[in-house]
């Protein structure tokens, strides 16, 4: 059964506590998991989202560090931090020694120097430096090139699809009034990403180009050195100290911003075994708009109908039993249009004309292309729409935004656009994640750019990688070991707050459907009566629901409703959903910290009260076991105190609070 870490953190083992630095008025964190500083800020002001090293492997996989013989010397205003780092995992093997220091000024060095134990093939190996969104998006900067010249630019206000900078030496910034920071990388030369590709919230400067081939071999006993320097320029102008207040205040925008809630659905579980009824009556209370189902029209498999029954089963359970409609992604294959055609017409003709009123859309990919060609997204109008099918076409990538941002198909084929999102393509702590989740929201509104009023299906929502789209070598995992699928978060309450957070993002940007997970299994929203596949990696309870399921069914009962912007005054700490519907209000909270917060709730209207239920670490069990019971209970009432409601959140806790919007005088109707 699972742990009271895994409960609340989705961790199997507790993470280790970072430690604070400052030097002059520069302060910033050390995280020993990942060798890495995190939010370098001068008076609240972030400067960097983060420093680190990475050593990727051939396939663009992190190699994590295990650290030893961690020594931190402390004197005034400065820092010295030294650490050896190891990181091996099968073939690979780098060892290197980390510096951190940070003087009087506000100057701070991060250097490394390391070596290859092994050879072994590498995609890149060196530091990494992430400039944070919020901070910078839209603002200039200076440059500095490896030949001495110096540019000045703009970081990217839109999404990026390229590279925004080359050969950088360094880079600088404004802070604030009066105070610039420059950013200086010794060892190898620089360029930048925009990471908001892969939603991550970052800017990231990294080594080494990616015009030069890749992966290339590193040679045993090859070393190298490299370093990061943050040195600041002007004054820092100081700021009056506030009264700690370590409440997290909620403020909602009013209806004039308020949009339509989301389509809401899921992926059919992908370990093909058939739903059982229990299972089928849990689905079916969460309310779901569809069930995305997958057709892979391979040659092999056309000859033998596989693909055919396979979608029958799937319309038996997902149609007949659930009572909701089918995603259904369609995935062809070769370059040879005849074919492809013969095979848009086979799915018309056997299946899809059959299931007129019954599917919400058509996802068109290619598994030969990371962002689906034109000619397809025609070829398939021309089928599909053209036999007066309710079927609107969608196309883009079952990837990354980032193919469908440096390869958009055409506007005038698309009904609507699609791509996929996954919290943990460069880094995966639980803190990154909860970051990142602002990242979402720039790809639907570089969406938007690109692509005018089309519907935006975000499909599917994973909190790991499905595959590897830029794999480029096959790598035996081991049987003993989670598929890199899966992570243990799916079961957690940290799980559960950060699928309200990201379903809050992408409801408020503008997305028109939302498909998260799958159905049941380690990958869904509960675990199967037989339990996990390898219960000592993933320890769940056998015929349970995950934390994250109440998230869904909270939001289902709103479905056809509205979506009400609201602020959270530290969104990395509190996240907040607020629904309406009819005469009913809801808002959903999470805490996503190990911490207990509290929460005021400032909002317009008089409001007296609101019932509450706390799903926290004391009653998850229950909850996960008997989700029916745990749903019939109505929660205490939370009374106010001059119109505002305060409450507390324990760690990692959710709750969900129901309002009479009416007597409440709370905002009115959706109005887009």
């Amino acid at each position: 059964m699972e742990s009271e870490e895994v409960l609340q953190s989705g961790r199997l083992i507790s993470q280790e506590k970072w430690l604070s630095l400052s030097c002059g008025p520069l302060a910033a964190s050390f995280d020993p998991a990942t060798a890495s500083l995190r939010h370098l800020h001068v008076a609240g002001r972030e400067v960097l989202r983060g420093i680190y090293v990475a050593v990727r492997d051939c396939n663009w996989n992190t190699i994590q560090p295990v650290l030893t013989n961690l020594h931190l010397h402390r004197s005034d205003s400065c820092f010295t931090l030294t650490f050896d780092a190891a990181c091996q995992e099968r073939e690979i093997d780098f060892i290197w020694h980390g510096e951190i220091s940070g003087d009087h000024a506000g100057t701070l060095s991060f250097a490394m120097t390391g070596s290859a134990r092994t050879a072994f093939l590498r995609n890149r190996i060196g530091f990494c430096i992430l400039h944070p969104v919020l901070e910078c998006a839209g603002r200039p900067c200076l440059v500095e090139k490896t030949d001495g010249k110096t540019e000045a630019g703009a970081f990217p206000r839109r999404i990026a699809p390229h590279q925004p900078f080359l050969n950088i030496r360094s880079i600088s910034h404004e802070v604030m009034p009066g105070l610039r920071a420059e950013i200086r990388c010794e060892g190898d030369t620089f360029e930048m990403e925009d990471q908001r590709n892969w939603t991550d919230a970052s800017f990231k400067t990294y080594c080494t180009p990616l015009a030069l081939p890749y992966p290339v071999e590193i040679k045993a006993g090859t070393p190298l050195s490299q370093s990061v320097t943050v040195t600041l320029q002007g004054r820092t102008k100081s700021r009056a100290r506030r009264a700690a207040d370590n409440r997290v205040v909620v403020s909602l925008k009013g209806a004039s911003q308020s949009r339509k809630l989301p389509h809401i659905g899921l992926g059919m579980a992908s370990d093909g075994h058939p739903l059982t009824e229990k299972e089928i009556q849990r689905l079916r209370s969460l309310n779901l708009a569809h069930i995305r189902v997958d057709v892979r029209l391979s040659s092999t498999e056309k000859s033998e109908n596989a693909w055919l029954d396979r979608l029958w089963r799937a319309h038996a359970e997902v149609v007949s039993r659930i009572g909701t409609k089918i995603e259904c992604a369609v995935h062809l294959t070769g370059t040879d249009e005849a074919a492809n055609r013969a095979d848009m017409i086979n799915l018309w003709n056997l299946a899809l004309s059959k299931m007129k009123g019954e599917v919400s859309r058509v996802l068109i990919f290619h598994e030969e292309e990371k962002c689906t060609g034109t000619q397809w997204l025609v070829l398939a109008r021309g089928l599909l729409a053209g036999n007066r099918s309710a079927f609107p076409i969608f196309g883009g990538t079952d990837a990354y935004f980032a193919e469908l941002n440096r390869q958009p198909p055409s506007i005038e084929a698309l009904q609507g656009v699609c791509w996929s999102i996954n919290p943990q393509v460069h880094a995966f702590d639980n803190s990154t994640l909860i970051e990142n989740i602002e990242g979402q929201a720039s790809t639907v509104r570089s969406a938007r750019a690109l692509f005018g009023r089309k519907r935006i299906a975000i499909s599917p929502v994973t909190l790991k990688p499905r595959f590897n789209a830029n794999a480029t070598a096959i790598i035996q995992t081991s049987t003993s070991q989670l598929p890199d699928s899966v992570d243990t978060r799916q079961m957690s309450l940290f799980g559960a707050g950060w699928t309200l957070a990201s379903l809050k993002t992408l409801a408020e940007s503008g997305a028109s459907s939302v498909t998260y997970y799958e159905t049941v299994g380690w990958r869904g929203v509960m675990e199967r009566e037989q339990g996990s596949p390898l219960p000592e990696k993933f320890p769940s309870i056998p015929g349970s629901v995950f934390p994250l399921y109440h998230v869904l069914a909270d939001v289902g009962e709103f479905a056809a409703g509205g979506v009400i912007p609201c602020v959270s005054s530290i969104p990395r700490a509190v996240e907040v959903m607020a629904l309406i519907k009819g005469e009913q209000m809801r808002l959903l909270s999470a805490n996503l910290t190990d911490t207990e917060q509290w929460i005021r709730l400032d909002m317009p209207g008089s409001i007296r009260s609101a019932r509450m239920r706390l799903l926290t670490s004391s009653n998850v069990r229950r909850a996960m076991q008997s989700p029916e019971t745990f749903r019939c209970q109505p929660g205490e009432t939370l009374s106010s105190t001059d119109g505002v409601l305060e409450y507390a959140l324990p760690p990692h806790a959710y709750a969900r609070l129901d309002f009479d919007r009416e007597r409440a005088e709370l905002p009115g109707k959706v109005t887009r």
